[in-house]
């Protein structure tokens, strides 16, 4: 992690005794400042990873109602779609198939079948970690 150098104000590595940049040594008061940056600097990014996180569990729980509701418009709609195949509307007979694909699709797209930190792709079995990024999702 990159601290800020409290005499040249230039971006260092943490953990030095001196600025490799312009070689000042650190106080015991810089070591604090530099120390307390850090902890600024990770709660900021915690803070950040934890809202992105956030929506993306509010667009996975839509996504999956939305799912759950397509499963059963699917099969709810079998002896429709029986019917519809035997008269002169067979071609209807799939619309309900559809509902499926079009929620999928929907969900890739909006971004709640993908991973929030690196972006890729969830698959149905996919767990608590992404594991592309190994990121903790759920």
């Amino acid at each position: 992690m990159l601290v800020t150098c409290p005499h040249c104000s230039k971006k260092i590595g943490e953990g030095q005794s001196e600025c490799p940049l312009c070689k000042a040594e650190f106080s015991k008061n810089d070591m604090m400042k530099m120390s307390a940056e850090k902890s600024d600097v990770f709660r900021n990014e915690q803070k950040e990873k934890f809202q992105r996180l956030q929506v993306f569990r509010k667009k996975h729980k839509r996504f999956l109602v939305a799912l759950l509701i397509s499963y059963i418009l699917m099969f709810a709609c079998i002896p429709l779609t029986i019917t519809l195949a035997t008269t002169k509307l067979f071609i209807l007979s799939f619309v309900p198939a559809l509902a499926l694909p079009v929620v999928l699709i929907a969900g890739i797209v909006t971004g709640a079948a993908r991973c929030p930190f690196c972006g890729a792709i969830l698959m149905r079995q996919h767990g608590e970690y992404c594991s592309r990024c190994g990121e903790r999702i759920f």
